[in-house]
């Protein structure tokens, strides 16, 4: 089961970022708006899937949350591309992905361990995709000012 929430989250890497550059082509603030809706059906379907009993629909809710829980990761960092002086691109990218990766991939399970630990793990799983809706409303904050943001390094 494992193998297929790794295949789903792969699915959601491949194409997240082409179906918002789609999406968003002609309208530039949905370049932010797209991945925070990602990040909003992510949490939805994951808190619906951990919550019911186990069954095939809780399974498949869980894998198609594993798909849009990864589906934002390109967008978001085209978009800290676009807001960023060309010169420093390459270390604003990186400090972005070790931002991510510090503030959630490495301290997540552990987390996510502690709250199992004072309540149980299904309340825990059920609880922990609540931070999703932080991340949308953060993109979505984002989608404001990202065309002004964006403009002032787009090219001539």
């Amino acid at each position: 089961m494992a193998a297929l929430a790794v295949l789903a989250a792969g699915l959601g890497v491949l194409f997240g970022g082409g179906i918002s550059d789609r999406l968003s082509r002609g309208r530039p603030r949905l370049r932010a708006v797209v991945p925070g809706a990602y990040a909003a059906i992510c949490g939805a379907l994951l808190m619906l899937g951990f919550g019911l009993p186990p069954s095939g629909l809780a399974l498949g809710l869980v894998l198609a949350g594993a798909v849009f829980a990864v589906a934002h990761g390109g967008c978001a960092v085209a978009i800290v591309m676009d807001v960023t002086h060309p010169a420093v691109r390459a270390t604003v990218t990186a400090t972005a992905v070790l931002g991510a990766s510090l503030l959630g991939l490495a301290p997540g399970p552990f987390l996510v361990g502690l709250l199992s630990d004072l309540v149980d793990l299904k309340t825990a799983l059920t609880l922990a995709p609540l931070l999703s809706f932080g991340a949308a409303a953060l993109f979505l904050l984002a989608a404001r000012s990202y065309e002004r943001d964006a403009a002032r390094f787009a090219p001539a």
